[in-house]
């Protein structure tokens, strides 16, 4: 798929992609403004500093990746879970085995 916006030059203004990891919230790009005016009564309210206004976005944006990956991790657990409780080996759940109890504690861990 092309990305639309890939070194689109309007007016003086460069803008380019930075897209390089499959998951990502917010689309990266780097925008240069050169020459440009932005009357008094048209600038955004508050929006003079870095942390007042994107370093929250990206603080949110992180967390909120975390937790994707936490409960992927989890869902994965309960399902290796899941399964190890009904397979079973000469009738009983390969659960029971310490070597499988020991890699879920292993999982857990990781979670």
């Amino acid at each position: 798929m092309e990305d639309p916006i890939q070194d689109y030059e309007p007016n003086g203004q460069q803008v380019s992609s930075a897209l390089s990891t499959p998951l990502m919230l917010i689309h990266s790009s780097e925008i240069e403004l050169v020459d440009v005016f932005v009357p008094d009564h048209n600038r955004l309210a508050n929006a003079d500093t870095f942390e007042k206004g994107l370093n929250t976005l990206l603080m949110a944006s992180r967390l909120t990746i975390s937790w994707i990956f936490v409960g992927a991790m989890a869902s994965s657990f309960e399902y290796a879970y899941d399964y190890a409780m009904k397979n079973l080996r000469n009738g009983i759940p390969i659960a029971r085995s310490q070597l499988v109890q020991e890699r879920f504690v292993r999982m857990m861990g990781e979670i």
